[in-house]
């Protein structure tokens, strides 16, 4: 039988490269690079660095702070993410780890389509992300959005 999805790992090697400029851009400890499946409402990660390869994110947009950007096509910054009733902590709870502060920002493609998003976590030194770390990831994002096309034509 036919996967529905495309493997999330299939051509993940430009994202994790990606993902890996992203931490270092931003000063962040992780980051995830996740696709939007708008006929089944969710996102998924593609590429989640600092989870082990089969754990896969998965949320409805109705949830997370990434169903929030999933949903709004909104950047979000949150400095304490556990006091934002948007959070949801099921990755954590999952992984062990423990998410403090958060930026997370739409990808679009060139006609304006949500394609995912690009979400970094705990900026290193217990910091805050800024409103610049916001637009280097928004130029980051930039250069995802061909990739998540690709995968998405391919799959």
């Amino acid at each position: 039988m036919a996967q529905e999805h495309p493997d999330p790992q299939m051509g993940s090697e430009p994202l994790r490269a990606l993902a890996e400029q992203a931490c270092a851009a931003v000063s962040a400890d992780r980051c995830t690079i996740y696709e939007l499946d708008a006929a089944r409402g969710e996102i998924y990660s593609r590429v989640a660095l600092g989870l082990p390869a089969d754990l896969e994110v998965r949320l409805p947009t109705t949830r997370g702070v990434i169903g929030f950007v999933a949903r709004t096509g909104r950047p979000l910054r949150l400095h304490d993410a556990y006091n934002d009733p948007r959070f949801d902590p099921s990755t954590d709870q999952r992984s062990g780890y423990r998410t403090r502060s958060i930026l997370c920002v739409p990808i679009f493609d060139p006609d304006g389509v949500m394609l995912g998003a690009i979400q970094v976590i705990n900026k290193v030194g217990n910091g805050s992300f800024t409103e610049e770390d916001e637009a280097k990831l928004f130029d980051l994002g930039t250069s995802a959005a061909p990739l998540l096309n690709h995968h998405r034509h391919a799959a």
